[in-house]
Parts: structure tokens; C-alpha cells; sequence
């Protein structure tokens, strides 16, 4: 038996091990991605002067990919016109100065950060994209097998503590298993799970169960310290996001017609390292009031990204990610590259991102939100009204906003009672039937509120009657294994 059960952990952690790598080469292949798309965009005007006009241009492009930090044109070893105007002039060593390929070194943009540069030569000259590693480095380090796994790009070798110089021929990466990219331009490299690993986890399963009491006893205690300082909680918050420890949750969305699952709500958890979790009611005004919302929103965006690609198979086309979207990011210039970064990564998997407007106060519809909502109409990003007829949700945003989908809210669901009428639901309901909005009712808890819904012909249900918040693998068991509530 304990054989069996050392063989069952190992073949576990091994699988993981495997996730975690593929996890990791689709962080690396985005940023790469990311940086020949601007090289593409910025290759017509290679060969002109370097004026006001091409910087501005140039200037343009970085800001439509989250980690690129600036794109470079170079004749020899010099650098003759930049997005970064201090770079205008630099001359580049020869360790720097490479035709085509892939360096990481510090250099002009980051004397204290290690960037990526891409190198693509052109007749008319060549162009470098620089970009932040930091992503992959922190990727690597919130790993469960964090110490297992490498990058190599070039001569540097990237790891949970950082970049150095190095080879992976050296003898501590000689049991190393090696895969190198389709493009050449790394390798990722990771020791294999070992049965002594496996025995490790059973040896010393006590101490995880005393863990786990000795925390169910002082995770409040230890919210309210953290809560008691208020002014420390944004930066909490912001080594979270940092950290990748905002993680995506996912509750299902289910069709009233058809009984399936056609999408999900994304849902953000935080598991403070002390604290526990804390709640979104907390964290989510913090990160509005600190400028963090936009960070921690890009960032929950990636990991979702990351786990689709893993199983997109699973998603049927058009299975819809819903994600709350703040006003105090809506109304950000960077806005409109954030909608053309992710919408493409959608698009290209045939799945559909739907932003779910969610509001503390009162929004301006004006004309510079307005233009953002056709900018994402344009480019198939949906739009839905979370909370209807709560707050400050009401019918004036309708007109403004000109959602596809308005969400009734919980307060509204927990009046409908078994062999009543509710006629504000009602009302509700009729409303959005005449202006050809699809509903989605939130809460949902019993199946009386499922029956009276479905009577009404309310469009999608969502609420613990069907699943509450689950993590990525259970939500995928959840899709494989869902059985048609009728």
C-alpha cells in the first residue's frame, strides 16, 4: 500500500511539474509574441529620419503590450532613434549588437532590471524590442516547483531568484530534462519528481494537518492585525499583485434554455500569506483608491489567459470569460491597448471576453467612455451590466452604455418566494426582453428562484444553486463532469 500510494503522489507531482512548464512557455511565447508584433508595426518606418513625427510614432506602439518597455532603431552599433528618447544615440557593445535572435542583459532602458531584447534585421536597418522579464522571473517563482525549473535565454539563465549568467551545460543541469522552443530562442529545463519527493509529502503529512489548525486558529487574529493598519493594506496589495497572488476563481454561467454551461464569471480570491483570505469587499475599493485596479486586473487577466490555454479543448466556441471592469480603469488612456491585448488572445482561441461594469459611484457616460465601448464592440469584447437596478446602476446607463447583457442582482433574487409573483423582477425581466438585452440573474440559491426565473424567460442563471467560485481544475472537472439541472 505504501508503495501504491508513494507511486500515486509521485505521478501527481510529476503531472503538475508538466503543467508548470507548459504554464511557463506560454508566459515566454506571449512576451516574445508581443515583442515581434511591434517590430512588425514599427518595421515601415525604418529608414526614416529620425524627426519629432517618427518618435511620436514610435512612442505609440509600446503602449498597446503590457511588457514591452521600447522599441529601437539601429544602423551599426548605434541606436538612432528610440520610443525612449534617451536612447537616441547609444552605442550598443558588440556583446549587444547581434543581427537576429534573443538577448537578456542590463542595458540603456533598465541599469537596474534585466530586460529581453529582440533582435530583427531589415534591409532599411534593424530593430530591437526591449522587454520586462519580470513577468517570467515572478512566473517561475510562484511555482509549487519553483526550485525544479529554469529558462534559459542565450547566455542567462532565469530562475525563482533571478537572472545570471550561465549555461545549461554546467554539472548541476546535467539531470535536468531539457526543451527547447520552436523558435530557438530558449530552452526550459526542469528536474523530474523523484519517489523520495513522494515519500517526503507522506513522511510529514502531520505537520501540514497541525498546519492547518494551528492556521484555522489564527487567520482571523491575524486579518484583524493586518486590517488594524489600514495604510500598510495597499502595500500589501500591491506585493500581491506583484507576487501573482490575486488568483482567478471561476463561477459557472448557465443557459435557462438549454440547461449548459456557456460561460463563467471571473472572480478574484486573495490568499495573504498571513492574513488568509481576504475578502474582495476589502482589497477591491483599496486597489480603486491606491491606482492598483488596472494592475491587478491585467494581472488576473494573465493567469486566466494561462489557464485556457491549457485547456481550451474543453470550451465550446463563443464560451464566454466574464471579468469586472472598475471605472477608474475604464477611464485610463491604456485602456484601449489593454481591450487590443486581450481580445486578440480571445479572438484567436474562438472564445469571448465580456467586461462586467460594476460601479461604487456614479459613472460619467461621456464621449470618451462611449468611444470605448464601440472600440470594444469593435474588436468583440462583450459588455454587461453587473448589479442592475442597484446603487447606481440604473436605467440611464442602459441608454449610455448599450449593454448586451444586464445582471439582476441578489437583491432582487432573494425576493422571489415559493407561489409568489415578484413584480419588480418582473419588471426588470420585461424591461430588458422590449430593449433586446439578454438577463443573467446572480444568487440564485434555490431551485423555486431557477423555476420562477426560467418561467419568466430570463436568458443565463448563475449562483450557488449551480456551483459556487471554483479554482481552474475544478472548474474543468465541474464543465467534464456537469450534469443538466432541470
Amino acid at each position: 500500500m505504501l508503495w501504491l500510494e508513494l507511486t500515486s503522489v509521485q505521478q501527481s507531482k510529476q503531472a503538475l511539474l508538466q503543467s508548470e512548464v507548459k504554464s511557463l512557455a506560454f508566459v515566454v511565447d506571449k512576451v516574445l509574441g508581443d515583442a515581434r508584433l511591434a517590430i512588425a508595426q514599427a518595421q515601415p518606418l525604418l529608414g526614416q529620419p529620425c524627426n519629432t513625427t517618427l518618435e511620436k510614432k514610435l512612442n505609440i506602439i509600446p503602449t498597446r503590450y503590457p511588457h514591452l518597455q521600447s522599441l529601437n532603431f539601429t544602423q551599426g552599433n548605434t541606436i538612432y532613434c528610440s520610443s525612449l528618447l534617451y536612447n537616441k544615440g547609444y552605442t550598443l557593445s558588440p556583446a549587444l549588437s547581434l543581427q537576429q535572435g534573443i538577448r537578456v542583459d542590463r542595458v540603456i532602458t533598465s541599469p537596474h532590471d534585466f530586460i529581453m531584447m529582440l533582435y530583427v534585421s531589415y534591409p532599411a536597418g534593424r530593430i530591437f524590442a526591449a522587454s520586462d522579464v519580470r513577468i517570467i522571473v515572478e512566473r517561475i517563482k510562484n511555482m509549487a516547483f519553483s526550485d525544479r525549473i529554469v529558462l534559459r535565454m542565450n547566455d542567462k539563465i532565469l530562475t525563482a531568484s533571478g537572472v545570471k549568467p550561465g549555461s545549461l551545460q554546467e554539472s548541476h543541469f546535467s539531470h535536468y530534462i531539457k526543451a527547447e522552443s520552436n523558435n530557438k530562442l530558449y530552452t526550459i529545463a526542469w528536474r523530474k519528481t523523484e519517489l523520495g519527493d513522494a515519500l517526503a509529502v507522506i513522511a510529514h503529512s502531520w505537520r501540514y494537518i497541525a498546519m492547518i489548525i494551528a492556521s484555522a486558529l489564527v487567520s482571523s487574529i491575524l486579518l484583524w492585525l493586518l486590517l488594524s493598519h489600514r495604510a500598510s493594506l495597499p502595500h500589501h496589495l500591491a506585493v500581491a499583485i506583484r507576487r501573482n497572488e490575486i488568483q482567478p476563481y471561476y463561477q459557472p454561467i448557465v443557459c435557462a434554455k438549454t440547461n449548459r454551461v456557456i460561460g463563467a464569471e471571473v472572480l478574484a480570491r486573495w490568499q495573504h500569506c498571513e492574513a488568509g483570505s481576504v475578502s474582495p469587499d476589502i482589497f477591491i475599493p483599496v486597489a480603486e483608491r491606491a491606482g492598483l485596479i488596472a494592475d491587478l486586473t491585467k494581472g488576473l487577466l494573465d493567469l486566466v489567459v494561462i489557464d485556457i490555454q491549457r485547456s481550451v479543448t474543453v470550451f465550446k466556441p463563443g464560451f464566454k470569460f466574464n471579468l469586472n471592469i472598475s471605472h477608474a480603469h475604464l477611464v485610463k488612456d491604456s485602456f484601449y491597448s489593454f481591450i487590443g491585448t486581450y481580445s486578440g488572445v480571445f479572438r484567436e482561441q474562438n472564445l469571448q471576453l465580456v467586461f462586467e461594469i460594476t460601479e461604487r459611484g456614479e459613472i460619467e457616460v461621456n464621449d470618451d467612455i462611449s468611444n470605448k465601448i464601440d472600440y470594444m464592440k469593435i474588436h468583440n469584447v462583450g459588455l454587461s451590466l453587473d448589479d442592475f437596478g442597484t446603487g447606481f446602476s440604473n436605467l440611464s446607463y442602459i441608454t449610455g452604455l448599450r449593454p448586451e447583457n444586464i445582471k439582476i442582482g441578489r437583491m432582487f433574487i432573494n425576493l422571489i418566494s415559493e407561489g409568489k409573483n415578484t413584480p419588480l423582477v418582473d419588471c426588470v425581466v420585461e424591461m430588458a426582453q422590449r430593449m433586446r438585452i439578454q438577463t443573467t440573474a446572480e444568487g440564485v440559491e434555490h431551485k423555486y428562484q431557477v423555476d420562477y426565473l426560467r418561467s419568466k424567460n430570463v436568458d443565463f442563471f448563475q449562483g450557488y444553486f449551480f456551483s459556487r467560485p471554483l479554482s481552474f481544475a475544478n472548474f474543468i472537472r465541474f464543465i467534464r463532469g456537469y450534469q443538466v439541472v432541470t
